[in-house]
């Protein structure tokens, strides 16, 4: 809805919400594209691309999820707007609910709610930024005209566009979700597999429409408003692009190395979220509500906190869930309150809403010109309970944050177990911190409390890892039947795990008995011939196959194995094993194809295969 009033027609004072300095810097994004050039340096510098996970973690907590509390607060704090938005606040949040709910027990529901995340982010940014950019134009009474607002919105849906190219064409430094482990039947992102040459026309065309549609747009204005009234407008247009069309572009021609920091989707995430912290901040102070900047800003943590936290904790595998957090259930759940947020968001942030447009696009007004917000409230306590149920969600990640250092800083096994107790009553508890705490138990030689938590991660989710480092505590402990038990398990997770393959080996050589005594052998040969094949320089699989070679008579494979493993081992390894066909070689030994006066040298490799 343009407004009518002429460029300049509105004082400086309403030209801005928060002040000239918090618009600028944290509105319109100066604070980031400031920071662009420092984060390429300092990425060209140090060799550093990515964030570090302490990092990503704080600002979650700090920033991203009070933006995530601001709607909240926005849609659930009244009464006026619980029943305004009720479908949404009800009804989709309910369904919303079930989903998540599902999707801990269900890997494919759980990567559908991610993939739906990573392709509706960049979508909802762009629309975030399209948004404020109007704003600042009406507000500053710059008449935009349909056909210019329409080469505008056209230009941020191609720039959204071109970032879900760029993902789904496999550039995961534009998928900002926790990580899950890299191991089989855990969600991920769904690509849609489209071809090469497909995603480089679209590619091309959408950043050639981009360029032509800010280029019309700024020949349009340029009559209409002065340069220093367009200001705020170029710098979210900058941000945009920044956000999503440069990077978009780099990944497309694969020079996204060192720049990744500058352009990662966890700062980018920053400031977008600190962009709609401000907005929702001025429309709580300005829209009747008496509500003050400290008010609403604690609201917003406190109710942010507990989306981002209490979903996970009902759904732990010790409640009523079956997948810990960095097993999938940490990136459903940030995928879900993520989605949430966008439907709530595109319901309560429209400019054709008469409250909205008379507090965003006006200077704040005062007395009978404001919608009353708030209805009687009927039920004081149930409202002081959630909010004291959800201020009691911050105890979650202060006591993960305590716990997890004890657990690392700590020498003793009753700390450690009492930490994880901790963990595992709010949420916390993880596969992978259970891996961690039994390869130290491990590593000092302490067995059975390894094996214990080797076992628990195991429970939890089980992995070729957890599996693999498990049945080595069984190879120390003497227990081969157990142990070849866990190696097997480790490969059928993980058929690509050459140390399983080399450990499953190992154990069927240790229990061959004279009944099964061919059979463990060749098993054995097998498995260390695939080991081989995975990971070609493996030396001690090498020296296993040629002592099992030599046990079966078979000197002539033997050689041929090692004359192969010339090629792939480390030169550091090389003279041993010329020592090795040395001996073989006095000994009198040829290949099968020598034997036979034949230059079938690529038959016996495949027989050594």
């Amino acid at each position: 809805m343009a407004t009518s009033a002429q460029p300049g027609s509105l004082p400086t004072r309403q030209s801005w919400l928060l002040g000239r300095a918090a618009d600028l810097f944290i509105g319109c994004g100066l604070a980031y594209l400031l920071s662009v050039p420092v984060l390429f340096l300092t990425s060209q510098m140090t060799g550093v691309t990515a964030f570090p996970r302490a990092f990503a973690a704080l600002v979650a907590l700090l920033i991203n999820a009070p933006h995530y509390g601001a709607t909240i607060v926005r849609v659930y704090d009244t009464g006026a707007d619980r029943k305004k938005y009720a479908f949404f606040a009800v009804y989709v949040t309910i369904a919303l609910a079930a989903l998540f709910a599902a999707s801990s027990w269900n890997v494919w529901i759980a990567s559908v709610l991610i993939t739906a995340y990573v392709v509706w982010s960049p979508w909802h940014f762009s629309g975030q930024n399209y948004g404020l950019m109007l704003m600042f134009l009406r507000r500053r009474g710059i008449d935009v005209d349909p056909t210019t607002k329409r080469l505008l919105y056209a230009s941020f849906v191609l720039s959204a566009g071109l970032a879900i190219i760029a993902i789904q064409g496999g550039n995961e430094a534009s998928v900002f979700a926790p990580e899950t482990l890299p191991v089989a039947n855990t969600p991920r992102v769904m690509h849609w597999n489209l071809p090469a040459m497909f995603t480089d026309t679209a590619g091309i065309l959408a950043f050639a429409a981009y360029l032509g549609c800010l280029f019309a747009a700024a020949w349009r204005l340029r009559l209409r408003a002065r340069f220093r009234d367009l200001v705020p407008a170029t710098l979210l247009v900058l941000n945009q692009a920044l956000w999503f069309t440069i990077p978009a572009i780099l990944a497309n021609g694969n020079e996204m190395s060192g720049t990744s920091l500058a352009f990662a989707a966890v700062w980018v995430n920053v400031a977008h979220s600190l962009q709609y912290l401000w907005v929702t901040s001025y429309y709580a102070r300005s829209s009747g509500t008496d509500t003050s900047l400290r008010s609403f800003l604690l609201k917003s943590f406190v109710a942010g906190t507990a989306v981002v936290t209490l979903p996970g904790l009902i759904l732990a595998p010790n409640l009523l869930g079956a997948t810990p957090l960095d097993a999938g259930l940490a990136a459903a759940l940030f995928s879900i309150v993520n989605i949430h947020h966008f439907i709530l968001d595109g319901a309560i942030w429209k400019l054709r809403d008469g409250r909205v447009a008379r507090v965003l696009l006006r200077a704040p007004t005062t007395g009978a010109d404001v919608e009353p917000l708030f209805l009687p409230r009927r039920r004081p306590w149930l409202r002081q309970l959630v909010w004291a149920v959800a201020a009691a969600s911050i105890l979650i990640p202060i006591l993960s944050i305590v716990e997890l250092n004890a657990i690392q800083s700590s020498t003793q096994s009753d700390q450690v177990d009492r930490a994880l107790r901790t963990l595992k009553w709010i949420g916390r508890e993880t596969t992978e911190m259970q891996l961690q705490i039994a390869e130290r138990y491990a590593a000092v030689g302490h067995h059975e409390k390894a094996i214990e938590h080797y076992r628990r991660s195991v429970e939890l989710f089980p992995t070729g890892r957890a599996w693999a480092g498990l049945g080595v505590e069984y190879r120390w402990l003497g227990d081969w039947e157990a142990a070849l038990n866990a190696f097997e398990a480790a490969v059928a997770l993980n058929p690509e795990f050459f140390g399983a393959h080399f450990r499953r080996a190992e154990a069927l050589l240790e229990l061959e008995s004279s009944a099964s005594l061919a059979d463990a052998r060749n098993e054995a040969i097998a498995a260390l011939k695939r080991a081989l094949e995975i990971e070609p320089g493996y030396s001690e699989a090498l020296a296993m196959l040629t002592r099992a070679y030599a046990e079966v008579g078979r000197n002539d494979l033997a050689l041929i194995a090692l004359e192969r493993a010339l090629e792939d081992v480390e030169p550091s390894e090389q003279p041993g094993i010329r020592a090795q066909i040395g001996r073989l070689r006095s000994q009198g030994v040829v290949s099968g194809a020598e034997a036979r006066g034949s230059p079938c040298a690529d038959c016996d490799a495949a027989e050594a295969r």
